[in-house]
């Protein structure tokens, strides 16, 4: 039998191949980070109604004003949202005006500039 040539090995991956692997699997690493962040840093909502024994404050405006809530957009006046009561403070703005509140009763807070 004449010498046949030995089953070409398969050749390594190239150079750009195992970069772009590095870089995706870098990008996924951001992206998990970047969700496990957001879970833990999550702000009251309007889905906190579904807190049977949390507090309730009512914001409202003399127009209809984006409201946000520790810099979170979190609706249109009026609006209520409910939340576990704490002693933390929320900062409220609306229409020009910042009011801080601490979260631990009900409350109406009015967005009336000074």
């Amino acid at each position: 039998m004449p010498d046949e040539p030995a089953a070409a090995a398969e050749p390594p991956p190239s150079a750009k191949k195992k970069a772009g692997g590095i870089v995706l699997a870098l990008v996924m690493l951001v992206m998990v980070g970047v969700i496990i962040v957001m879970i833990l840093q999550r702000q009251p909502t309007a889905k906190g109604r579904e807190i049977p024994d949390g507090i309730e404050i009512t914001i409202n405006a003399p127009r209809p004003t984006v409201v946000r809530i520790d810099g979170v957009p979190s609706g249109k006046t009026p609006v209520s949202i409910r939340m576990k009561s704490s002693k933390r403070t929320l900062r409220i703005e609306g229409g020009g005006v910042t009011k801080e509140i601490r979260a631990d009763r009900d409350q109406t807070v009015q967005l009336v500039k000074p």
